[in-house]
């Protein structure tokens, strides 16, 4: 009968079914003859803290770290509860986090204060005022942050298990700006892998969005474009808001004079890059460009070569 549990319980974990496992363990530990091994602990804790139940879940790894003497059991155990404390260390007020010699930087997540009244934001952000903020810049005394909202219909998932939160996240589309003095206290620090996909995704929905609405470009799109630095030989992409897909671009001139690009529309298959057609496309520097791709050396010569008699020699 006991051996029949544990069986269920190691197949419950296995099928990622953590909320049977979770029955199993608490009604199987009624049973004062029910023997739980390492293993067992640890997906007993792993489903807890899969559940949203993070301090019963804390509680059961740190029980397995004071009896477990296995190396690769408490390597596992040690990395998680490292994470735990790393995040709940920073959980503090303002001035006890500054005081204790951390500082605000990018990736930081912050709660502001209920009055905290909004520098700048693009959208009525009342709503998210109980929500925290990520920073994505600092600027002097004032700091650009985007909302993170507890849904994840689009944009980059901020998983819950990662930062020991009761749901996912997403981090929601417009920005804000408001005074250091404005926040209250800190939430957490996005991973930095994390961080870099939650920009990247942010800078890309703008570059869709902003195509399809017609807007002015923000600040955040206009600080990140500087990054791309387009050049000649470059592949680029462009949202199409009236099909909605993706094109992508040669660039063969670049007229920072005209503020213009002219480029060729390419295609690949099976890992090798063609031009679609031989059509000289005007891109306007006003443009959404949503990125650079990262071609191999031999594709690059190819489109070189492809276009080399489009039009004059390079500027």
């Amino acid at each position: 009968m006991l051996k029949e549990i544990h069986e269920k319980i190691g197949e419950a974990y296995k099928n990622n079914n953590y909320f049977k496992v979770i029955l199993l363990v608490e009604g199987a530990l009624k049973n004062p003859k029910f023997g739980i091994d390492r293993n067992i602990m640890f997906q007993y804790a792993s489903s807890l803290l899969r559940n949203h139940r993070v301090e019963d879940g804390i509680k059961v790894l740190r029980i397995l770290k004071g009896l477990d003497k296995h190396p690769n059991m408490l390597k596992t155990v040690d990395k998680i509860l490292e994470r735990y404390d790393e995040q709940q260390k920073l959980k503090l007020p303002l001035e006890e986090y500054l005081a204790e010699g951390y500082k605000l930087e990018e990736g930081l997540t912050v709660f502001l204060k209920p009055d905290c009244k909004f520098l700048y934001e693009e959208d009525n952000h009342i709503k998210f005022l109980s929500r925290p903020f990520v920073i994505w810049k600092i600027v002097d005394d004032c700091i650009y942050a985007f909302p993170i909202e507890d849904r994840t219909t689009h944009g980059h998932i901020l998983h819950a298990g990662r930062y020991f939160k009761n749901q996912d996240e997403s981090v929601y589309p417009s920005l804000v700006s408001f005074r250091i003095e404005d926040i209250s206290s800190i939430d957490r620090k996005l991973e930095p892998l994390d961080y870099t996909s939650v920009i990247k995704d942010l800078y890309e929905r703008y570059c869709v969005l902003g195509s399809i609405e017609n807007i002015p470009k923000s600040y955040f799109v206009t600080e990140l474009e500087k990054n791309l630095q387009i050049s000649v030989g470059d592949i680029i992409t462009i949202y199409n808001s009236v099909d909605r897909v993706r094109r992508y671009y040669y660039i063969i001139t670049v007229d920072e004079t005209e503020g213009l690009y002219k480029g060729v529309a390419i295609t690949h298959r099976n890992g090798e890059i063609y031009l679609k057609n031989t059509d000289i496309v005007e891109i306007p520097a006003s443009a959404y460009i949503m990125g650079k791709l990262n071609v191999s050396e031999e594709n690059r010569q190819k489109l070189e070569e492809a276009t080399a008699d489009l039009i004059g020699p390079k500027r």
